[in-house]
């Protein structure tokens, strides 16, 4: 790997200097790498504390033949501001500290030790999560939204992949990571605190309230208003509520068009949602409608729900001790839940199904990582470009798929692969994991858009030599460039370098 440009103007305000970091942290194993850079295992040499170091080239980058473009100054610049100002606080990921050459820039962040959202409650919670869990994690993934919209700032894409469990104590870290600054670990704490993660999609308001059109996010998770390009910090809040959903009845692949449908009514009965247990408290539900109302200007904030609602507040009745975004909403929760005490509307139970769910669902998370890697990396430009053509015919003759949703049924892509004489990249998807039962499940084909939209523009910055723009700004479903890994040379010897790695995850996401 190599870097074209020798030298970039700051990408970064007030940030230190290389000789600066390296005098401060020791440099360990490489946790993993993308298009842009790498990430680094590193330790404070004065505290002994571990940190990521997510160590990003400003220049064109040589690696396997290709020419890479940096990623986009402003990007950078937003994500940077952003938890600057959220100062990791209320279950937001801390930034620890940024550093600049005139090559590259080094991005510091604490270390999260439990995993993405499914992955833990798979791995921790086997014999299902306790409604008590459940409130915890609403609580704590509602006060990073809360701190957010306190300064103005728009997460807009968040899921399950983007929130990760964390422990002060490193009990473990895999050979690769599912972000440039958060890990995939192993955790055997049932009590980790979550972290809200990714803001490479986010952006931040001058004003409260302010509306936004851009469309962008992952369309299962995403609100109604979203679609309709007309939203507020309230279409986060919306998000929230797909996330629960997902966290008690894992993601419904097989059911995934009904789900959005059943989601994105103003009426509805949210009891009747995929793969939902039976045995769930009628307060996970009046928490659940609040925060799927569709309408988002009756929407509760994230504030509201943590002062007022008392699935989101259960959790305290049972001695947790949680951090809270203020004294005052700490107050408020603790009156509130004294007096939904005596109401008994909750019990602690364990929810049957749930922990096998969401490792169901993890599951396919890493199927359809592997299959977009499979997809990127075996097909050229203008395969991928006759695959999402074909893909588009396909869904057009089928009436009951809404193509705003961007899915197709796995076993259908393939069948389509077939008819475009792609033997190689049917055998690569039939080696993976679990791929029989995968077949009836839907994947998000809007995510190769992103690679059809980057060839071209990484050709054409490559002959102008002028800076790649976003390729969250150029994709369709506001995907980011930092999103996936694809590697040059050709396909078998592509395919041969991410085999070892395809069990696990190659998904790249920005800080």
């Amino acid at each position: 790997m190599g870097c074209a440009t020798s030298k970039q103007e700051p990408y970064t305000a007030n940030a230190g200097t290389e000789a600066e970091y390296k005098e401060r942290f020791t440099d360990s194993k490489t946790l993993g790498q993308g298009e842009f850079g790498v990430v680094k295992l590193v330790t404070d040499k004065s505290t002994n504390i571990q940190l990521a170091s997510k160590i990003l080239n400003k220049g064109f980058t040589f690696k396997d033949n290709e020419l890479y473009p940096p990623m986009d100054a402003a990007e950078l610049k937003m994500e940077i501001d952003i938890l600057k100002v959220l100062n990791g606080q209320a279950y937001n990921l801390l930034l620890e500290s940024i550093y600049e050459s005139p090559s590259k820039v080094y991005v510091v962040t604490e270390i999260c030790s439990g995993g993405e959202m499914l992955e833990y409650a798979g791995n921790n919670f086997k014999e299902g999560l306790r409604t008590e869990d459940v409130s915890r994690m609403a609580f704590q993934l509602l006060s990073a939204v809360d701190h957010c919209d306190r300064y103005n700032i728009l997460h807009r894409d968040i899921k399950p992949e983007n929130i990760s469990e964390f422990d002060e104590v490193v009990h473990g870290i895999m050979s690769s990571i599912c972000s440039f600054i958060i890990l995939l670990f192993k955790s055997n704490s049932k009590d980790a605190e979550l972290r809200l993660i990714d803001f490479g999609c986010a952006t931040m308001d001058t004003t409260k309230n302010m509306t936004h059109q851009t469309f962008s996010g992952t369309p299962f998770y995403i609100s109604p208003e979203c679609f309709q390009k007309e939203y507020t910090t309230k279409t986060d809040v919306f998000s929230v509520g797909v996330v629960l959903y997902v966290l008690v009845a894992g993601y419904p692949a097989e059911q995934l068009q009904a789900a959005f449908n059943l989601l994105h009514k103003s009426k509805r009965d949210l009891k009747s949602l995929p793969g939902m247990p039976t045995d769930m408290p009628e307060t996970y539900f009046d928490m659940l409608d609040k925060l799927l109302t569709y309408r988002y200007k009756v929407r509760k904030s994230a504030g509201d729900m943590l002062e007022e609602d008392d699935f989101v507040l259960f959790h305290q009745e049972h001695g947790d001790d949680v951090a809270t975004t203020t004294t005052k909403m700490m107050t408020k929760a603790k009156s509130r839940t004294s007096r939904r005490a005596s109401m008994k509307r909750t019990a602690s139970i364990v929810l049957s199904g749930t922990g096998e769910k969401a490792a169901l669902a993890f599951g396919f998370t890493k199927f359809a990582r592997a299959l977009t890697t499979i997809l990127a990396t075996m097909l050229n430009h203008g395969d991928i470009k006759a695959l999402l053509a074909n893909v588009d015919e396909h869904l057009k003759k089928d009436d009951s798929l809404d193509t705003k949703l961007g899915v197709i049924k796995v076993d259908d892509l393939i069948k389509i692969l077939e008819s475009m004489g792609k033997k190689d990249c049917i055998a690569a998807i039939d080696k993976q994991k679990d791929v029989d039962t995968y077949k009836s499940y839907n994947y998000e084909y809007t995510l190769l858009k992103a690679f059809d939209n980057k060839a071209a523009t990484d050709a054409r910055n490559a002959g102008t030599g002028v800076e790649s723009s976003s390729l969250k700004k150029s994709s369709a479903m506001g995907l980011s460039a930092r999103k996936l890994t694809v590697t040059g040379g050709s396909s078998m010897r592509k395919l041969n370098m991410k085999k070892s790695r395809q069990a696990q995850s190659v998904y790249i996401r920005g800080i």
